[in-house]
């Protein structure tokens, strides 16, 4: 899966190591003093990110006291949702068809909101090994499901050219909260049909979504370390729905991405905490990016960036003469260096600008 931007993973994800699990630890707490037990050297380095405003909040470089108050409420509304994500089967329609259960899925995950769906065996390389967060911290994962039906939401394009501002942030919450409801309507799908199926949400994820949306089909791991799509490129949000239901797995779509991200690199010259790497050539672990850096910056400016999915060339808007880049770039080194330079000619080098939604209250 190399040429993908997979890269080779060694061992299986601990979710207790990622950032956002590391930053809900409540100093003193059992967890808390459990994980820097194991881990002495993260503690000063993480409480120095934690004496940094909350994203969001009170003394950022973005702060608003009413316009960033809409993303915490949303991320708090899918707390609440969380108990929701498992379902038993209930009944059944006798399925026996594979492949046309595995159409239907994916049909009822663009009719409830997806903008691409497919499917992928739950490869439990790309499962955590063990939870992060709540009350499941530390429990071991063993994955029960054999499948996983893997989409996308898309993000609006207008709110993200704000980036680093307070509507990427809101868009960002927006989005998740869409994945949610798809999900969620979609395992209660499965379970009607006979199945039973975890919806993976906001903080309740039992794996790591886009190494499992690159094998389902849905694009590239590109230079930032995120997903990127063939027509929105990096801007998406990915939810997850697991179920013991068979299914057909769908292949993985080589985009040539890899070679384009190679000569492009526009997103690590434009990442403000210079966070994602300028590595020529993927190495055989792919690009990798230092999230401790990255999240910093995000607490420090009170919002999640996303200069780096607005700065790609793969997210503007699909247009007919972006259709025809894109697909030359998949199959020609020409076309990949000339793109990234046609893009800074019409987008510009750095394409975000002050903008807010009509709804915001004024700064």
């Amino acid at each position: 899966m190399k040429g993908l931007g997979m890269g080779k993973r060694a061992e299986r994800v601990d979710e207790r190591d990622t950032i956002f699990s590391r930053m809900a630890l409540v100093p003193g707490s059992r967890v808390s003093d459990d994980y820097y037990a194991r881990h002495p050297g993260r503690w000063q380095a993480d409480d120095a990110l934690r004496a940094l405003p909350e994203l969001c909040g009170q003394g950022s470089r973005t702060y608003h006291p009413e316009n960033s108050l809409y993303a915490p409420a949303i991320f708090r509304l899918l707390a609440r949702w969380r108990p929701l994500v498992e379902t038993a089967a209930a009944g059944g329609a006798g399925l026996q068809d594979p492949h046309a259960t595995s159409e239907r899925l994916k049909g009822l995950a663009r009719y409830y909101g997806a903008h691409a769906a497919g499917i992928t065996a739950l490869a439990p390389e790309f499962t955590y090994s063990h939870a992060g967060r709540g009350d499941d911290y530390g429990r071991e994962i063993a994955p029960s499901h054999r499948y996983a039906l893997v989409f996308t939401v898309a993000m609006d394009y207008r709110h993200l050219l704000a980036a680093p501002g307070l509507p990427v942030v809101a868009e960002s919450a927006r989005q998740y909260l869409e994945a949610a409801k798809v999900a969620l309507a979609v395992a209660a799908n499965v379970s009607a049909l006979g199945g039973a199926a975890r919806a993976h949400l906001d903080g309740s994820y039992l794996a790591v979504l886009p190494p499992l949306a690159v094998l389902a089909g849905l694009g590239e791991i590109g230079r930032p370390g995120i997903l990127v799509t063939p027509d929105l490129g990096p801007r998406v949000r990915l939810g997850m729905v697991t179920t013991d239901l068979p299914l057909n797995a769908d292949r993985p779509r080589p985009l040539g991405l890899q070679e384009f991200c190679r000569t492009c690199g526009k997103c690590a010259r434009n990442c403000p905490a210079q966070a994602i790497s300028r590595e020529p050539a993927a190495p055989a672990a792919g690009w990798q990016v230092q999230a401790d850096r990255c999240y910093r910056f995000w607490r420090q400016t009170g919002t999640d960036c996303a200069i780096c999915l607005i700065s790609c060339p793969y997210s503007r808007p699909l247009s007919p003469l972006q259709r025809l880049l894109r697909a030359a770039a998949g199959r020609s080194a020409p076309a990949r260096r000339i793109a990234p330079r046609l893009d800074d000619i019409v987008y510009g080098r750095r394409p975000f600008r002050r903008w807010a939604p009509e709804w915001f209250a004024d700064p």
